[in-house]
């Protein structure tokens, strides 16, 4: 693996920004170092991007993964970071100075940065299509791409350092554990599957990743431009919606206080959230929601982006695969925009998805603390509410404001397919909140229904997989066919076949 790099001083801009080296930023950038500068070769800095209409399937949009070492020095300026404690690297105070620094000399909100794209799903985005078992190799390699150009932007930057004579710039310097310090395994790496790029914007990616962008809304103040839209399509209040965090959450909060609520404050301001039930918070964020940040700003609640997404669908949205434990907090920003926005419930996205069969996949993609999910363990169970787990409160709210239950995808699956490939036969607490689900679809949608491969919901039950069952190593046969016995029996009821 080669990379082109052409301005070092950009690249040592980048790193000390990450690293939270303040007086290295506020040293750079006195001495004229454009914090929009990239340090690789124009050619390469965005190129293999991809029509994303194109590389958008039947089933939904692209799906991002996350490369730090392409993103620019602002978008690293959260120091977020896969694997780390944040109580030893999140300070807000100086987050806010590195941010309020770079904008300052130039650093643009705006700018473009591109980021992977998978190849492959980790679960079928709709019913019916083939589960794809290359995704645990189209991680991999995208890992490994990483990790071999970290390893190769360190050396750089140790070089550097040693031809400035900056001792102990180049000790802080050094890799991580887990970044190779030889050089020749990073230039060597070669990838093993032809990864595909599309580009993200540094404002609409650090609110999707639920960072803490209260200094950038702050500096913009009114020149910010609500409506501004990325690469995908996405208005700012659109990003907001699919945030890590969730649209509840404060606008000077971020998500990695939910890591360490011993050191950072609630991001939920509002009395009565999930999170004051754990008692572990010292503080709480003052400040106004997403939701209504944007309301104030008069942001366009109906929006929709290139793919024909709107709030509700964004709300839904599983996008982060390292994030399976901590469902975002959307409950109080659903309520309101399903009592003032009413003509998105029932408003099919460009793949013929409806907003209430994102919301019944959304319980499939959030592991429950009490049973764990496929090949993985819920990490903060021992402190996450688990009132957030009930996501089937979303489905009853779209229910009681006027959501069809009979609509059907572009794909021919009705709500109860999408049912039937989530937990409908699990043994555990998710399983039995979407058995409690059945009845109401059956009583609207077609339980004969068939989908474009010609399948029905009870089939798809009965043959498919991916922890629809329980789980565990030895499973409780007698329980196992009960709950397919009484799924039978309810269809039956209801006029199958």
């Amino acid at each position: 693996m080669r990379i082109h790099i052409e301005n070092v001083r950009a690249l040592d801009l980048r790193r000390a920004t990450a690293e939270g080296w303040e007086g290295r930023v506020n040293s750079l950038l006195a001495s004229g170092v454009d914090p929009n500068a990239h340090f690789e070769a124009p050619d390469s800095v965005l190129s293999g991007l991809v029509d994303e209409d194109v590389r958008a399937q039947a089933t939904g949009p692209p799906q991002f993964t996350v490369d730090f070492t392409e993103m620019p020095a602002l978008r690293l300026a959260d120091r977020w970071r896969y694997g780390v404690d944040p109580r030893e690297t999140i300070d807000l105070a100086k987050t806010a100075r590195l941010m309020t620094a770079l904008l300052r000399h130039g650093a643009d909100p705006w700018g473009l940065f591109r980021q992977p794209i998978f190849r492959y799903q980790l679960y079928p985005a709709v019913p019916g299509a083939s589960e794809e078992p290359g995704y645990d190799d189209d991680e991999l390699d995208l890992t490994a791409i990483s990790l071999a150009r970290q390893g190769i932007i360190n050396e750089t930057l140790r070089q550097e350092y040693d031809r400035l004579g900056l001792a102990g710039e180049r000790r802080r310097s050094d890799s991580p554990g887990y970044v190779s310090r030889d050089l020749g395994v990073h230039v060597n790496y070669e990838p093993v599957l032809n990864h595909e790029y599309g580009s993200c914007s540094v404002l609409h990616s650090l609110i999707e990743a639920g960072s803490f962008i209260q200094p950038i809304l702050e500096f913009l103040g009114d020149d910010l431009d609500i409506e501004r839209r990325d690469p995908q399509g996405r208005t700012l209040f659109l990003s907001a919606c699919r945030s890590t965090l969730g649209l509840d959450g404060a606008v000077d909060g971020c998500f990695m206080s939910l890591q360490a609520p011993d050191a950072l404050p609630n991001p939920y301001s509002r009395p009565g959230n999930p999170w004051q039930e754990t008692g572990r918070f010292a503080a709480v964020c003052t400040g106004p929601s997403l939701l209504e940040f944007f309301v104030s700003r008069g942001a366009d609640l109906l929006a929709v982006d290139k793919f024909g997404q709107n709030a509700l669908h964004h709300l839904f949205a599983f996008i982060d695969r390292d994030n399976y434990d901590i469902p975002p907090l959307i409950n109080t920003s659903l309520k309101y925009l399903l009592r003032t926005c009413p003509s998105l419930i029932n408003q099919p996205d460009s793949f013929g998805v409806y907003p209430i069969l994102y919301a019944i996949r959304r319980m499939r993609d959030f592991c429950d603390p009490d049973s764990g999910s496929p090949g993985h363990a819920v990490r903060n169970q021992d402190y996450v509410p688990r009132s957030l787990f009930h996501l089937e409160k979303t489905v009853y709210d779209l229910v009681a404001t006027g959501a069809d239950l009979s609509v059907r995808d572009s794909r021919g699956n009705t709500g109860l397919h999408y049912l039937a490939a989530s937990k409908l036969g699990a043994g555990d607490r998710a399983g039995h909140e979407q058995r409690g689900l059945l009845p109401l679809f059956l009583q609207r949608a077609d339980p004969r229904a068939r989908n474009a491969d010609g399948v029905t919901a009870l089939e798809m039950l009965f043959s498919t997989k991916n922890g629809r069952w329980c789980e565990e190593e030895e499973q409780d046969y007698e329980r196992f066919y009960a709950l397919g016995r009484n799924i039978l029996d309810a269809f039956e009821r209801a006029g199958y076949p």
